[in-house]
């Protein structure tokens, strides 16, 4: 499960970078259609040498930005190699794009039972305690009078080979330990002990597991509210993009409320990107908090070199 978990999150950090890139280039294209724009009015005379600086400065950090992400997309790609163990100069192709993938949870008291009966760890735990509990009896026991059966068969005569009849002994055997009493104490005490820190540690792994699904599912529904803020506010950014465009345009305006729309539309992008990339990784946290995420076993396991 701690794999396959973080497989899944290297593989949606990867996919993150992606649309970073994505998006980093959407603004590098915007910005220097500005940058145009912007000297084809100053050309007008509707603008400024102070306008044609401002854009290029714009685009010259747009630029700079678009080098970080391609960067940060090659470590995330790197990363994802090795957590899938694969060799770092493989290719790897994405089957799909960053988004929001639809996916039921249940509430708090279902999750949490749910988690109880999957989670693998508190399966060890029940058993390591069941193995507790025989260690404890088992150490009881010990101090208990033992019964035994013995048997012997044999020939027995004057001389080993002549005049020897088949003789058969049989009894009767109790063995009672009448001077192990400190050490059987002693045993039992440590059993006892073993079986009550089974028992704590299994009832501290279920607090643990109600703690995981809980913070787990309140972090997916927070995502989730905000891949829909981020997406509210990613739209009025185009549309007061458009609007500083259109007045920049009109020659009522200088290109400073578009610089500004610009930025505020990239950091919009870049807001929605870490948003799903929030809800995607909460997704993967809260399967693991459940216990189910699915993952497929090769039947035939690569052979180690």
């Amino acid at each position: 499960q701690q794999i396959a978990g973080a497989a899944g999150l290297a593989y949606l950090a990867v996919q993150q970078s992606m649309e970073s890139v994505k998006a980093a280039q959407a603004n590098e294209t915007l910005s220097q259609h500005l940058l145009q724009l912007t000297r084809d009015q100053l050309k007008s005379g509707l603008a400024t040498g102070v306008d044609e600086v401002r854009a290029a400065a714009s685009e010259a950090q747009v630029a700079y930005q678009l080098q970080q992400a391609l960067g940060a997309a090659k470590d995330a790609l790197t990363r994802l190699h090795r957590a899938l163990g694969l060799p770092l100069d493989l290719p790897i192709e994405l089957t799909d794009s960053l988004g929001v993938v639809p996916a039921s949870s249940p509430d708090g008291g279902d999750a949490v039972d749910r988690a109880l009966h999957q989670r693998p760890e508190l399966q060890a735990l029940e058993k390591t305690l069941e193995q507790r509990v025989t260690e404890k009896e088992a150490a009881k026991a010990a101090s208990y009078p033992t019964i035994g059966l013995i048997g012997a068969i044999g020939p027995s005569g004057v001389l080993p080979t002549q005049y020897d009849y088949r003789t058969y002994s049989y009894g009767i055997q109790m063995s009672v330990p009448l001077y192990q009493g400190g050490a059987l104490v002693a045993r039992q005490d440590q059993a006892e002990s073993r079986r009550r820190q089974a028992e704590l540690a299994l009832k501290d792994g279920r607090h643990q597991v109600e703690e995981d699904v809980r913070l787990a599912e309140d972090s997916l529904n927070t995502s989730r509210a905000q891949v829909k803020a981020a997406q509210l506010r990613l739209d009025l950014a185009q549309r007061l993009m458009q609007q500083a465009q259109d007045r920049f345009i009109s020659g009522v305006a200088d290109n400073l409320e578009m610089v500004d729309a610009q930025a505020g539309l990239a950091q919009a992008r870049s807001d929605q990107i870490g948003a799903l990339g929030a809800l995607g990784m909460s997704q993967v946290n809260y399967d693991l908090a459940l216990g189910q995420i699915a993952y497929e076993t090769p039947t035939q396991p690569e052979s180690l070199p």
